[in-house]
């Protein structure tokens, strides 16, 4: 999952890139619908006809190109983990799985594996998502300090509550909540993978671990699949080789691994 990427691509990037730009796509959208809001409010110069068949307009589209940033979303996970059995079995059930996007081929094929690649993918998810953070949270903060001051100035009318609606229903406040709540579960059960490797120390016997590493790869995945989330490329791109050494690090330090 390290400095191989940057070179080699895995099946899920195409869906995972045009999911991406949805995403953006959507967001400008919030926010074009956002500002429109805005001008009405300050200026009243838009009848109200008008204003709610724009208004509507601006909410279907959001619709549209959030159900398709959702399947190609769906799709990708769905490849990935095709590629991450694989990956860890050497099966060829995904064409042209690059078996190099894992940092650890150096691991016995199967469920040992599987254990080590999603342990990476919890490391590299739970630390990827706390850097982005810090700019969702200013973002949501400043867009709600914005619509409470407009509301105080204005009060409560169907505008008024139109924007209300829009900041609290989507846009940066839900992603940023979606965004903590998988900050706070994939780094819950990077913790438990931790636990899991330290505990093999007294026990070296993998069999009594199986159960609790599919427990440990399922919750990982319902959390990804359900929260829908986005990692930046940016701060991948700008971490990738320093996380991939702490990865290496990480992995060297228990007995599970070598």
């Amino acid at each position: 999952m390290g400095s191989v990427m940057k070179k080699n691509r895995t099946p899920q990037d195409s869906d995972f890139s045009n999911a991406r730009k949805l995403e953006y796509s959507e967001l400008t959208l919030y926010i074009l619908s956002y500002l429109y809001s805005l001008y009405q409010i300050c200026t009243n110069s838009i009848s109200d006809k008008m204003f709610l068949l724009c208004s509507g307009l601006f909410l279907l589209a959001i619709f549209l190109v959030g159900e398709i940033k959702e399947k190609l979303f769906d799709s990708a996970t769905d490849v990935r983990r095709t590629f991450l059995i694989d990956n860890a079995y050497g099966t060829k059930k995904q064409p042209h799985s690059n078996k190099e996007f894992y940092d650890n081929k150096d691991i016995e094929s199967g469920l040992k594996r599987i254990l080590a690649n999603t342990h990476e993918s919890s490391f590299f998810t739970s630390t990827i998502t706390k850097k982005m953070l810090p700019s969702y949270v200013l973002s949501s903060v400043v867009l709600c300090g914005i619509t409470v001051i407009f509301l105080f100035w204005n009060g409560l009318d169907e505008v008024s509550a139109l924007l209300l609606n829009m900041i609290l229903s989507g846009g940066f406040v839900k992603r940023t909540v979606s965004l903590y709540q998988l900050n706070r579960s994939t780094s819950q059960i990077f913790s438990e993978f931790n636990s899991l490797a330290s505990d093999f120390e007294n026990n070296p016997d993998f069999s009594k671990f199986e159960s609790r590493v599919i427990d440990l790869v399922i919750r990982y995945e319902t959390y990804v699949c359900s929260d829908r989330v986005s990692l930046s490329n940016k701060i991948y791109r700008e971490n990738n080789v320093l996380l991939t050494k702490e990865w290496e690090q990480h992995k060297d330090y228990y007995l599970l691994y070598k």
